[in-house]
């Protein structure tokens, strides 16, 4: 069996377990898929450049490791809004505008979960960590052209989605 494989039936044989666990640590079910992805792609690349002696082990550190940065990291940014926070122009927003976003935010959602898998990662490290095409191509261990066609790929997508949407 090969490594990928191995490292694909880990994932999925400690799935619910893991997101048990970071969800009481960050306390949100969908924050704690995000790490369990993230901790996936971690293991991925990992496993690629080294051999891991505990893969299980590796899995959850990587995983805690990622829920504890989410943490402290949502604690500088209260601490500074509560710091700044009258320094910023509050914004209302009415009850149409908070269900539009939402409604949007959904659309974004199944728009991306519609494309390869592959086009995802790459379409996720661009447009929503602000990834460049080199940081991507070197995480994913793919080539810079292959990162531009996916991105290209995956705009492609959405427009022809928002097009549809829109008419």
């Amino acid at each position: 069996m090969s490594a990928s494989l191995d490292i694909e039936e880990l994932f999925h044989s400690h799935h619910r377990e893991l997101i048990g666990r970071l969800t009481k640590i960050v306390h949100c079910a969908d924050i704690a898929g995000e790490i369990v992805q993230e901790s996936y792609l971690v293991l991925t690349k990992t496993a690629k450049s080294q051999t891991i002696q505990q893969p299980r082990g590796f899995l959850f550190r990587v995983a805690t490791n990622l829920a504890f940065d989410y943490l402290k990291h949502n604690k500088v940014v209260v601490n500074h809004v509560e710091k700044h926070g009258a320094d910023y122009p509050q914004e209302t927003h009415s009850t149409e505008h908070v269900v539009d976003q939402q409604q949007r935010l959904e659309n974004f959602r199944k728009m991306l979960n519609e494309l390869p898998p592959r086009c995802r990662d790459v379409f996720i490290l661009y447009k929503v960590y602000g990834k460049s095409y080199k940081e991507i191509a070197a995480e994913l261990n793919i080539s810079q052209s292959g990162v531009e066609k996916h991105i290209m790929k995956g705009l492609k997508h959405f427009r022809k989605k928002i097009v549809s949407i829109n008419n």
